[in-house]
């Protein structure tokens, strides 16, 4: 793990010499001023079967959960739709509530605005469906937190990066040394290289030494990008191509680093269509090692995947099963890399409401968010599944 003295004080000095403050910088909020439409939290939340026996067999019947697992709504409603979820180095449950335009932390068990303000837009330019503002939210660190300001115009987005200090993001608008806030260059039209602008940036993850970020690109279409982001720097640049490698399966969707040091990419394909896809990169060679086709195991859009706890090569993973004009039941599905390209999978849950993204806690329990029985209408809810972890 990076020291917090070495990038705090490299935040610090860069944020001296990006003095020239927007205005239109997301702001963050006094960690006690509620949330507007602030979900009600269960009694326990996070703690799944936390109601009693018949509770939760309602809550397994609700979302269509496997015998040998619990489930819990930790919040219901007040979510718009609800991008990603991760946990801080010590715990904290962090939440990406895109087309609210913030990041929500969990604390005493009631989500509480982190930060504020970000720019929201439609997907695709779309009026009619699907707000996105911040669609990523990972720690780097203790103390720093990293978020895709996703509701900019393709070719503007960036990633931020917001310095906590004394437990609080502090004013994000002001480049100060209590509260500091970089950002990363956005990634534009490079027509030598065969695409245009670069946008919708999700599914981060950040390596162990807090060094390397590593982003899915959905803006683009006329190529497959998973974006590198170099934190000393703040430089990021496209790093892998689907198509130069002639995968046909396009919109990479999350990323995750292995114990060996590879990138794992989850591709969720066409809407609505039988193609979810894993490949395993290799960070030297920048060449797939392995690709895992999940759409012939009737996984068709998952968004989000989380190593199970105590495995090596099972992960949790969550098929939106997408479309652009309704919340369709989605699914949670074990799955197991073998050798060979070959998987195993086991469905758990066959009535998710619209899941986009998924993490365990530091317990072994699964969180979910969930765009619910509408999106863009702050119908948003937490899941957390128990019984997965070993």
């Amino acid at each position: 793990m990076q020291s917090r003295l070495t990038l705090s004080a490299l935040l610090i000095a860069a944020s001296l010499m990006l003095a020239c403050n927007n205005d239109d910088t997301p702001k963050a909020a006094d960690d006690t001023t509620p949330p507007k439409d602030t979900p009600k939290p269960a009694d326990k939340p996070g703690q799944a079967a936390s109601t009693d026996d018949a509770g939760a067999r309602e809550a397994s019947k609700r979302f269509g959960l496997s015998e040998g697992y619990s489930v819990s709504v930790a919040f219901d409603g007040g979510l718009n739709n609800p991008s990603d979820i991760s946990f801080s180095p010590a715990g904290t449950p962090t939440i990406a509530d895109s087309g609210n335009g913030r990041v929500l932390l969990v604390e005493d068990g009631k989500l509480v605005e982190a930060i504020t303000g970000f720019d929201t837009e439609f997907w695709k330019g779309n009026p009619d469906a699907f707000k996105v503002g911040p669609l990523s939210a990972v720690w780097v660190d203790e103390e720093t937190l990293a978020v895709t300001d996703g509701g900019k115009k393709d070719g503007q987005e960036t990633v931020n990066l917001y310095y906590m200090k004394d437990g609080k993001f502090g004013d994000g608008n002001a480049y100060s040394d209590d509260a500091s806030k970089i950002f990363s260059n956005p990634v534009s039209t490079d027509h030598n290289a065969g695409w245009t602008n670069e946008g919708n940036l999700c599914g981060m993850c950040a390596d162990d030494l807090g060094a390397n970020i590593y982003v899915c690109g959905q803006g683009s279409d006329d190529k497959t990008l998973v974006l590198h982001m170099d934190v000393a720097s703040f430089e990021m640049k496209p790093l892998l191509s689907a198509d130069e490698h002639d995968i046909a399966i396009n919109s990479p969707m999350e990323t995750l680093i292995t114990s060996e040091g590879n990138l794992l990419v989850l591709y969720s394909g066409a809407g609505g269509v039988a193609d979810g896809l894993m490949v395993l990169w290799d960070l030297e060679t920048l060449k797939p090692i392995a690709q895992y086709d999940l759409g012939k195991h009737g996984i068709n859009d998952p968004m989000s995947m989380a190593l199970v706890q105590g495995t090596d090569a099972t992960y949790a993973v969550v098929d939106n099963n997408w479309a652009l004009d309704k919340v369709q039941p989605g699914t949670l599905s074990l799955v197991t890399l073998k050798a060979d390209s070959m998987v195993e999978v086991e469905t758990i849950a066959t009535k998710l409401e619209g899941p986009v993204a998924c993490a365990f806690d530091q317990g072994g329990d699964l969180w979910i968010t969930q765009l619910g029985s509408m999106f863009d209408q702050n119908k948003g809810n937490v899941i957390v599944v128990s019984g997965i972890s070993e």
